[in-house]
């Protein structure tokens, strides 16, 4: 449905979705593969908030393959940090979780 026109916000909140709902599948490479369709789709006006859920997702999907290490922290950590500064509290459950975890 995305493909045959659809507006903007769908694609964003799709894509954001689409992302979450594979981290809570455990299904690593869906929550890369949205996040890079995220990401190729706001390409060429980039958005803080995208690039937000971008970052999260991938740094998430690290952690879920068992991806640990100090870089790996230190990515939740600002990505933890944008969300609660930017209001964006609900979205960090799962990042808290992941440093529990790291």
């Amino acid at each position: 449905m995305l493909s045959q026109g659809s507006v903007s916000h769908n694609h964003l909140s799709f894509y954001r979705d689409a992302i979450e709902v594979a981290l809570e599948m455990g299904d690593w490479t869906a929550a890369d593969r949205y996040a890079d369709r995220l990401e190729d789709f706001t390409s060429a006006e980039p958005l803080p908030w995208s690039t937000l859920f971008v970052t999260r997702g991938r740094l998430l999907a690290c952690a879920g393959r068992g991806e640990l290490g100090e870089e790996l922290r230190h990515g939740l950590a600002r990505v933890l940090e944008t969300c609660r500064v930017t209001g964006m509290v609900r979205h960090s459950a799962r990042i808290e979780e992941a440093l529990r975890g790291s």
